[in-house]
C-alpha cells in the first residue's frame, strides 16, 4: 500500500510538460517490448453472477407489457439562458457561484452536515469528538478550495 502511494503521489507532481513531453526528444520504439495477448476466459452466466451477491438474494422477475416510456418534446426556445436567469445581475464568476448555492442550500448543507457529525458521534475516533459545529461562511471556504483545488497547480 505504501509503494502505491508514492507511486501515485510521484505521477501526481509529474507537469503536464513532462508527461506529453516538449516534442524534442526522438521517441524510439524498436526498444520497447510488447507482450503478445493473452486469451482471457470470462464467464458471464447467471450462476457465476450468484455467487458475488448475497445467495438468499432472490432473482428479479421480469415482466412483458406495453410499457411506453413518455418522450419530452425539445425545444431550442426553452433552451440556454432563460429570462429569470438573465434579470440578475451576474457579472462576476461568484455571482453565479452565489445564484446556484444561495444561502438556502447552504444553509441546508451546514444543517445537514452538523446533523450527520451528531448522529455518528458515538462511533467516532478521538480526532472527532472534539468537533464544532460547521457555519454557513465555512462551507462556502471549504466549497471555494475544493473547487480550487482543480485549477491551482501545485508547485
Amino acid at each position: 500500500m505504501e509503494n502505491k502511494a508514492k507511486i501515485l503521489a510521484d505521477s501526481a507532481s509529474e507537469s503536464e510538460a513532462e508527461i506529453e513531453g516538449d516534442g524534442e526528444e526522438e521517441d524510439n520504439y524498436e526498444d520497447m517490448k510488447v507482450d503478445e495477448p493473452e486469451e482471457i476466459s470470462i464467464n458471464f452466466s447467471a450462476s457465476n453472477r450468484r455467487t458475488a451477491r448475497n445467495q438468499n438474494a432472490p432473482s428479479p422477475v421480469w415482466l412483458t407489457g406495453n410499457f411506453k416510456p413518455h418522450l419530452f418534446r425539445f425545444d431550442s426556445s426553452e433552451s440556454g439562458l432563460t429570462q429569470y436567469l438573465m434579470n440578475h445581475q451576474l457579472q462576476v464568476p461568484l455571482d453565479f457561484f452565489q445564484f446556484c448555492f444561495d444561502q438556502t442550500l447552504m444553509d441546508l448543507i451546514v444543517t445537514e452536515t452538523n446533523r450527520y457529525c451528531l448522529q455518528n458521534s458515538k462511533n467516532t475516533l478521538p480526532h472527532a469528538a472534539r468537533w464544532i459545529d460547521t457555519t454557513i461562511d465555512e462551507m462556502y471556504v471549504f466549497l471555494a478550495a475544493t473547487i480550487l483545488m482543480t485549477h491551482a497547480k501545485k508547485p
